[in-house]
């Protein structure tokens, strides 16, 4: 059996960058937390550290230079980590098999190879979740490395991966989402300790990633990564800029203004946060969610984490997620009698938003985002009383 140790194929390969060097930049998938944009990517004595010299030394071989090799990692953000991991698994179930890292480099029929960790996993009961990263993963590996592309996707991979695909294909279902004043109502209440100064830049840091995320309806990964241009921020202006990193590629650009309830009001709570934040003028991109020198930017799991916390403050079910913000924040939009194209155009939800957005949103959907600070209940509670009232007045005229 031939055994390869990490410091071994670093030593011989040179493949260890010095860690300021290694950073790939990484972020998660919206149903699953992503690894942060920008993480330190350096795997030593982690998981992911077998994978990423199998990754390295294999790309090498096929006569990619390091740099190349760490710009295609740059360019994965969250999926690196996913992919380092799951190489990681697969190169010790190699080398149990006596096999080198030469052999599976020099290999014509990278299929077979794909096939038969495939069938081990599925023998040994692996999640069909690990599988099909599995598959992923080493296809990536061959197709970077140049190998024939029939030899790597092919209708014997295909036919071993109809389980897990099937089992992991998600049911349409009908399903209940929280309402979007549940969350409002407790931000709302934290206002009059915001105005005395008795929140911690923590704290206000959270809320407004929250509220960022529900004005916004961006992914918490375009979040993550973004930069904020507040050169217009004495008129009530922040503008978001990310890029959108999946599917389309592009960037994107984000305007956010004040809104008449003042308690729920992102550009209000950001200055909170910003004068009690000591990096102040600080809001490139992977410089946002920390508040001094002496921290690193948040990971995509730390912005979660701190999202959950509010959700959770505000008696919201564990069982919901950071991405269902998005589905509540289109729900109460909905009930507010918003038109589809409306919501479409400032939900990025389909082709047809696109397509309004570019030719016809010149006011940065302010009327719709001004909508949502009305879904507190109190905001909503007034509502109702003022339309009875109209009720009122045309049955006294009639």
């Amino acid at each position: 059996m031939v055994v390869t140790t990490q410091r071994h194929i670093n030593d011989e390969f040179n493949i260890g960058l010095e860690r300021g060097e290694s950073d790939s930049g990484t972020e998660n998938e919206e149903d699953v937390v992503e690894t942060s944009s920008g993480e330190d990517n350096d795997f030593t004595g982690q998981r992911g550290e077998l994978g990423e010299a199998l990754f390295k030394q294999c790309l090498q071989k096929s006569g990619l230079t390091s740099g190349s090799i760490n710009n295609i990692i740059r360019s994965w953000r969250g999926s690196w980590r996913r992919h380092a991991c799951s190489l990681s698994s697969f190169f010790e179930y190699w080398q149990q098999q006596g096999k080198t890292v030469e052999q599976l480099a020099e290999t014509e029929e990278p299929y077979l190879i794909i096939v038969n960790y495939i069938s081990m996993k599925l023998d040994s009961k692996h999640t069909d979740a690990s599988i099909i990263q599995s598959r992923t993963s080493l296809s990536v590996l061959f197709e970077l490395m140049g190998k024939n592309k029939d030899k790597i996707r092919n209708k014997t991979i295909e036919q071993i991966m109809k389980g897990p695909v099937t089992r992991r294909r998600k049911i349409q279902k009908e399903e209940q989402i929280w309402e979007l004043n549940t969350l409002l109502d407790y931000i709302q209440s934290q206002a009059e300790r915001r105005d005395e100064g008795n929140l911690d830049q923590k704290s206000l840091m959270k809320i407004v990633l929250t509220l960022f995320m529900i004005y916004s309806v961006c992914r918490l990964a375009e979040l993550q990564r973004a930069e904020l241009d507040v050169t217009k921020q004495q008129e009530g202006i922040i503008i978001i800029k990310t890029d959108l990193g999946k599917g389309k590629s592009g960037d994107l650009e984000v305007t956010l203004s004040e809104v008449s309830n003042d308690k729920v009001c992102p550009v209000k709570w950001w200055r909170s946060w910003s004068d009690k934040r000591k990096l102040k003028n600080e809001w490139s991109q992977m410089q946002i969610w920390r508040n001094s020198n002496e921290e690193q930017n948040w990971t995509c799991d730390q912005c979660s984490k701190g999202i959950r916390e509010i959700m959770r403050a505000a008696g919201i079910e564990k069982k919901y997620t950071v991405t269902s913000i998005r589905k509540a924040s289109i729900s109460a939009m909905i009930k507010l009698g918003k038109s589809k194209q409306e919501i479409d155009r400032w939900s990025r939800h389909s082709e047809a938003a696109a397509t309004v957005r570019m030719f016809y949103d010149a006011n940065n959907n302010t009327e719709i985002r001004n909508a949502i600070s009305k879904c507190t209940s109190e905001q909503m509670q007034n509502q109702k009383q003022n339309d009875k009232n109209q009720i009122k007045d045309v049955r006294i005229d009639a």
